[in-house]
């Protein structure tokens, strides 16, 4: 078995079916990892683009063997599979996650950014 990783996730929806497409991507994030901790639900206004529905938003942290990269392609395949479509930055979506930290890794690169640099 490798290395566990312990990282943070966001993640965000506001089309459909909110809670259902939260709980449903918590279900996928399971065939790569270990779900250990899940915060509770929480209602947020859109950034940027205003003209949408508020946001349901929770965290959770899990464990993964999976490199900060591969995961990203996880996450990023499972928001397609869930109908995220390539948009404008801040539209609208079903389903958002973000990697907030992963470990103490500090990382920029073009596709990916640790710890999240919009966080606050």
């Amino acid at each position: 078995m490798g290395e566990l990783h312990q990282v943070y996730l966001a993640l965000g929806a506001n089309l459909g079916d909110r809670q259902s497409n939260l709980l449903q991507a918590l279900q996928r994030i399971r065939i790569a990892a270990s779900i250990e901790k899940v915060s509770s639900c929480y209602e947020t206004k859109p950034v940027g683009y205003l003209q949408q529905p508020d946001f349901l938003n929770m965290a959770c942290l899990i464990t993964t063997e999976l490199a900060p990269h591969d995961l990203l392609r996880f996450l990023k395949q499972i928001e397609r599979q869930m109908g995220r479509q390539a948009s404008f930055r801040n539209a609208p979506r079903p389903i958002d996650i973000d990697i907030l930290f992963y470990d103490n890794l500090v990382l920029e690169s073009p596709e990916l950014t640790i710890p999240h640099p919009r966080m606050a």
